[in-house]
C-alpha cells in the first residue's frame, strides 16, 4: 500500500474516531487515552460528550471506505445499535447506481442508526429516514489518484473501460470521448464518480460553471454535515 493510501486510511479512521467518541468537542482531555479507554464506556469521562450514535456514512468508490465501512460495522456491534442492511434485491448495495430511498433498507433493519453501505447520496430520503441529530460523514479523495484506481479495478466491468486497447489508461485520457458512453451500466465509474456518488449530475458540461458553483456550494453551505 503507497504511503498516500496509509495516510488517507489513517485521516479517516482518525476522523471518525474524533467524530463518534467526542461529539464535535475538540477538547481533549488525557482521561480519553488512560488504560480501560474511559471514553468507550457508557458513562463518559467528565469534560467529554455522549457518543454519536447515529451516523451516515456516504461510502464513496476507492477511497479506503471498505475500512471505515469494518469500523462503523463494529461500533454498531459494540453499542448494541441497529445497522441499516439493504433489501435482497439490491445485492450488498442500496441498490447503486439508483438514487437512495428507504425502500432499499431491509424492513429487519429499521428504524437505522447507523447506514454505512454504497448508495447514491438523496438528502431528503435521508433526512426523512434518519433521527436529526445524525450525523453525515464521507471521504473525499484527489480525482487523479482517485481514477487510476477506478480504471484499474472496474477495467473489467466498465465498458466505457473494457473497450480501450490493451487496458491502457494513456490511452483513455489521451481519447476519452472515443470509450466513453454515458448511457451504459457502470458508466458512472468512467467520470465524475465523486459528484455521482453525492447525487450530483455526472454528464454536465465542464463548461456550465454555474452549476458546479451551485453544487459545491449546496455541499459547503447547506450540506447536513
Amino acid at each position: 500500500m503507497s504511503q498516500k493510501k496509509i495516510f488517507l486510511v489513517f485521516v479517516a479512521i482518525s476522523t471518525v474516531s474524533l467524530l463518534l467518541h467526542h461529539g464535535g468537542h475538540l477538547s481533549w482531555t488525557m482521561e480519553a487515552f488512560h488504560i480501560g479507554c474511559p471514553a468507550l464506556r457508557s458513562h463518559p469521562a467528565p469534560g467529554l460528550k455522549p457518543k454519536h450514535t447515529n451516523v451516515v456514512f456516504l461510502k464513496t468508490h476507492k477511497t479506503a471506505s471498505t475500512t471505515m465501512q469494518n469500523l462503523l460495522f463494529r461500533f454498531a456491534e459494540r453499542n448494541n445499535l441497529t445497522a441499516a442492511l439493504p433489501v435482497q434485491a439490491c445485492s450488498h448495495q442500496f441498490c447503486y447506481p439508483r438514487s437512495f430511498t428507504s425502500h432499499f433498507v431491509h424492513p429487519h433493519t429499521l428504524p437505522p442508526n447507523i447506514i454505512t453501505s454504497h448508495m447514491r447520496f438523496n438528502k431528503a430520503e435521508l433526512q426523512r429516514l434518519m433521527p436529526n441529530d445524525t450525523i453525515y460523514i464521507t471521504i473525499l479523495r484527489e480525482p487523479g489518484s482517485m481514477f487510476e484506481s477506478l480504471f484499474s479495478y472496474y477495467n473489467q466491468y466498465c465498458q466505457s473501460f473494457k473497450r480501450v486497447p490493451n487496458g491502457s489508461l494513456e490511452a483513455f485520457l489521451e481519447e476519452p470521448w472515443k470509450y466513453y458512453r454515458p448511457d451504459e451500466k457502470d458508466s458512472m465509474y468512467a467520470r465524475n464518480t465523486l459528484t455521482f456518488d453525492l447525487g450530483g449530475d455526472k454528464d454536465r458540461p465542464a463548461k456550465d460553471e454555474a452549476y458546479a458553483r451551485g453544487f459545491v456550494a449546496e455541499w459547503t453551505e447547506c450540506s447536513p454535515w
